[in-house]
């Protein structure tokens, strides 16, 4: 029986182990520094904090878009971007083993688009 019980153990200790033998480890997002202004499509964007409005606005996206609804590419709080008077852009930043992966709401001229990408979404 002592054969059984060093058995079980390095059964446990495997399986603890996971089937790569190393532990999993979460990935962080990448370190992107969101700069205070960038230009794309002939606006440039300021950083802001979001305001009552702005949370209204990507809760009326959510509600007209709601396939959405739950992704985790939309977990926590958005670092936002204004245009002019109106237009808002939303972005989420995620990790990757590779690079960062984005994706971004945007609000501009009255309607809703979505665009996602790989690397840097500030960089000109």
């Amino acid at each position: 029986m002592p054969g059984s019980k060093l058995l079980t153990v390095l059964l446990i200790g495997l399986l603890s182990a996971g089937c790569g033998g190393t532990a999993s480890q979460l990935v962080e997002a990448p370190k992107i520094d969101p700069p205070q202004t960038f230009t794309s499509t002939g606006k440039t964007w300021t950083l802001k904090p979001a305001m009552e409005e702005d949370q209204e606005a990507l809760t009326k996206f959510f509600q007209i878009h709601a396939d959405y609804q739950g992704s985790m590419d939309f977990e926590g709080p958005p670092t936002m971007y204004v245009a002019g008077t109106k237009d808002r852009r939303f972005y989420w930043l995620r990790g990757s083993t590779q690079e960062p992966a984005w994706w971004c709401v945007h609000f501009e001229g009255g309607e809703f688009s979505v665009t996602d990408g790989k690397g840097n979404p500030f960089a000109q």
